[in-house]
């Protein structure tokens, strides 16, 4: 069923692709940007832990999900904290390649360095462009679409992570693309293979990083208002209806499955999880890095008010609230 939901999908951006060329231009305008680092630090795992230590982390983490006990994300120093969907992904693609190189005894780290900066590029330029769809669909025009996909593509926060080993990207791709299910749904509220394809998007971007279960969290409460809309209810009166009893049963079904297929030792490991979890969240706190809530609201701000997009978002925003 959920791949049928993803083939329309799938199917349905393809022909958009075909059809629009400001995908094409995006995509080209990606390209230039940031293909080139893909070829760029490459040659050597200690180079790439040297200049970036983070990015070396994690390079580190994808090469141990390859060691016995395969596929186990608690192997690596990243990967035991967050950014599963992203290993989860890696691991899937670069599995041919490790397998490639175990059949004729070989070993080649520069096609294998290569190929995640590439898996990191082509998860960037599909945020961009499931970015642009969904732009499309709220401003009802191309060239509006097509220059707030530009400004996400040269955001100063964007323009670290297209290039930067990080999971943020990969989460940003899912909840783009649980966005778009949601707008889908939206026109058709009946169908609920939108609504669960929606979720799978949202469990994966949440399994990207913690941070997205939160930004979640209103698009999976959008789906119930435009639910109970359609069907002229009360939010409780659905709540306590058989229906969403069955819903919330599958909802929970499918989201332990894909942890289960994500990240397996979450569940077969349960307590070493739980603790680097609970690691994750108490470590600054008790860190020499740690600062106050107000020291802390200072330095937002200044960092904040150092980049010019920001800065004009800040001054427009009286105008952007009238044409709203």
């Amino acid at each position: 069923m959920q791949e049928s939901i993803f083939f329309k999908l799938s199917s349905g951006l393809y022909k958009h692709l075909s059809k629009d060329k400001v995908y094409l231009l995006l995509s080209i305008i990606f390209a230039i940007l940031y293909l080139p680092h893909v070829f760029i630090i490459v040659e050597d795992l200690g180079l790439i832990l040297g200049f970036e230590v983070d990015p070396g982390s994690h390079v580190v983490a994808i090469e141990k999900l390859f060691n016995p006990p395969y596929y186990n994300m608690q192997g690596g120093y990243h990967s035991k904290f967050y950014g599963w969907t992203y290993f989860a992904i890696n691991f899937v693609l670069l599995a041919p390649i490790k397998l490639f190189f175990w059949l004729t005894g070989t070993e080649n780290n520069l096609i294998l360095y290569i190929s995640i900066r590439f898996i990191l590029f082509m998860i960037g330029l599909i945020s961009v462009l499931v970015f642009y769809e969904i732009a499309k669909k709220l401003f009802n025009s191309i060239v509006l679409a097509g220059c707030a996909s530009i400004l996400y593509i040269i955001s100063p926060v964007g323009a670290q992570l297209f290039y930067f080993i990080h999971p943020e990207t990969t989460g940003l791709m899912f909840i783009f693309l649980g966005i778009l299910a949601l707008l889908k749904f939206i026109d058709n509220p009946q169908d609920y293979k939108l609504y669960f394809a929606g979720l799978i998007c949202l469990v994966l971007a949440t399994l990207s990083k913690q941070v997205f279960f939160f930004m979640s969290l209103p698009i999976l409460f959008s789906f119930l208002h435009f639910y109970c809309k359609e069907q002229q209810q009360k939010y409780m009166q659905f709540v306590f209806s058989m229906d969403f009893i069955k819903i919330l049963g599958r909802t929970t079904l499918l989201a332990l499955a894909i942890l289960f297929i994500i990240h397996p030792f979450a569940i077969l490991d349960l307590t070493n999880f739980i603790e680097y979890q609970i690691n994750l969240s108490t470590s600054w706190i008790t860190s020499k890095y740690a600062m106050s809530f107000t020291d802390s609201l200072i330095s937002w701000y200044k960092l904040l008010m150092s980049v010019s997009v920001i800065q004009l978002s800040i001054i427009l925003l009286p105008i952007t609230f009238v044409i709203t």
